[in-house]
């Protein structure tokens, strides 16, 4: 049985949702694939402790049990500490201005399972109010649009997509010079928004297991693919997909990522040239 899964976490914002009815799920590929599984909506919810808002639409939403009914019946639930994951803010906060909506906390935003935005807000009331629609109504109405206009919800994936792709390297094409590991991993950033599809070795690239790795990559035609060798995952910004994995048996582990979603490790060079047949 699904289950408010904050109560396993470490972050004080997060633990404060721990007793919400809601079914949040931590960031992470578990939430993803029961996206996928299920064929749902994600709802990510992105907030922090002082945030007066974030503890507002918790009390009036999160903590009522018919709109959490609604939530649980109709999307996969995410729930975010800005403070904790700063690089997933920061994209989608760029992706709600893009909609046409001022940013702020709570961020709302709406994904389809493949972890691409097509709808959002931030603060919504239990019901409608300010001009803005109630939350258990949007959920509804997001829920409906998912299912019923596959197609509408693609042109705004598609828009949002390139646009973020476009806005990162804008952002810092002026500094190539003095900001040259931040700009070469926002491109990567952007081309993974873009194609999809990044191939992430974590290992020293002096091991021999490392550079068989790498060969095994390297001897493929992969237009489509991005190449990252990396000696821990904090070499990679915070936010990354690959955030939080691990090297498989303490060797040179390979993962490949899509979108926010990644394959389990393998480390081995047969292993991976499977992987990279049948995909992440």
């Amino acid at each position: 049985m699904p289950e408010n899964e904050l109560q396993y976490g470490a972050s004080p914002y997060l633990l404060q949702h721990k007793e919400n009815p809601a079914h949040w799920m931590a960031w992470g590929d578990a939430a993803f694939a029961r996206a996928k599984a299920e064929n749902k909506p994600i709802l990510l919810s992105v907030g922090y402790a002082a945030c007066h808002w974030c503890h507002v639409m918790a009390h009036e939403s999160f903590e009522d049990e018919e709109i959490s009914a609604v939530m649980n019946d109709l999307v996969i639930n995410i729930k975010v500490d800005r403070e904790e994951r700063p690089g997933i803010d920061t994209i989608y906060q760029s992706a709600l201005a893009m909609i046409g909506e001022k940013g702020g906390w709570p961020l709302t935003m709406f994904w389809t399972p493949d972890g691409e935005p097509f709808w959002g807000g931030t603060y919504f009331p239990p019901t409608p109010r300010y001009g803005r629609p109630g939350f258990p109504d949007g959920v509804k109405a997001v829920a409906e649009t998912f299912k019923a206009y596959p197609d509408c919800v693609q042109k705004n994936v598609e828009a949002l997509r390139e646009g973020l792709a476009d806005n990162i390297v804008r952002a810092f094409a002026g500094e190539p010079t003095r900001n040259f590991f931040p700009l070469s991993t926002l491109i990567n950033s952007s081309e993974l928004l873009r194609r999809g599809q990044q191939i992430v070795i974590i290992g020293d690239r002096d091991d021999a297991e490392t550079q068989a790795l790498v060969d095994c990559v390297q001897s493929r035609s992969l237009p489509d693919r991005i190449l990252n060798v990396i000696a821990t995952p904090d070499d990679l910004p915070a936010g990354h997909p690959i955030e939080g994995k691990e090297k498989l048996e303490a060797r040179a582990t390979d993962y490949v990522c899509e979108r926010p979603v990644c394959s389990l490790p393998v480390n081995t060079a047969a292993d991976l040239t499977a992987l990279l047949d049948g995909g992440p």
